[in-house]
């Protein structure tokens, strides 16, 4: 779809949910209440994944949805939002 077709949120931003799955840079917590520090490990570590995709139901496609996914993973339906301020 061509974007700015739908409404913007309230910060003006167009087209959020139901893309793909957006990698954020928040550790996993079962309770998401806490962010931990990140473990310098040099494994991979479970991060934050939000939104849903195309390929998810109506019930992922929402700003509230949250998924794990380890920092190192590819998916065809997980990517990274770039924002600039104008």
């Amino acid at each position: 779809m061509e974007v700015g077709r739908l409404r913007p949120n309230r910060w003006g931003v167009y087209d959020m949910p139901g893309n793909v799955w957006e990698f954020t840079a928040s550790p996993w917590t079962r309770d998401h209440a806490s962010l931990p520090e990140r473990p310098q490990s040099g494994k991979p570590q479970a991060v934050v994944t939000k939104g849903g995709s195309w390929f998810d139901g109506p019930e992922d496609c929402r700003a509230a949805a949250r998924r794990r996914r380890l920092e190192n993973e590819l998916d065809i339906n997980l990517g990274f939002r770039v924002v600039r301020e104008i």
